[in-house]
């Protein structure tokens, strides 16, 4: 009787040993996978934070591309104006100068028209 208890037990013994490094490794093998995981989710977690980082300089990029783009934009715009201005003046000295010749012209016209008939009343 004691013997074959004995024996039972030494084999359930064995069996529950067996059990127990079967459960620890099957524990390893989860914890292993679990580092993995965590691994893998850093990576991902980097990946999106690095492309998060991108993407906001790409529109800092354009944001001040933009702007700048609008500046150049106000500049040209605002040199076209000064340039119609200026046109604007020129054309207005260039019809003053004409008017201005015009008269001296006429003056001209008259005073040789005097002189002419000075001449021939003498």
């Amino acid at each position: 009787g004691v013997e074959e208890t004995r024996g039972r037990m030494a084999a359930d013994h064995r069996v529950l040993e067996e059990e127990h490094a079967t459960l620890r490794g099957a524990h390893d093998n989860m914890l292993a996978a679990l580092e993995a995981l965590q691994a893998e989710h850093r990576q991902v977690q980097r990946e999106l934070r690095e492309s998060l980082q991108a993407e906001h300089m790409e529109r800092e990029t354009e944001a001040l591309a933009s702007e700048q783009l609008g500046r150049l934009e106000e500049r040209m715009q605002n040199d076209v104006d000064r340039a119609d201005r200026e046109n604007l003046a020129l054309r207005a000295s260039l019809a003053e100068s004409r008017a201005g010749a015009a008269r001296a012209e006429a003056a001209t016209n008259q005073l040789r028209e005097e002189l002419e008939g000075q001449l021939f009343e003498v």
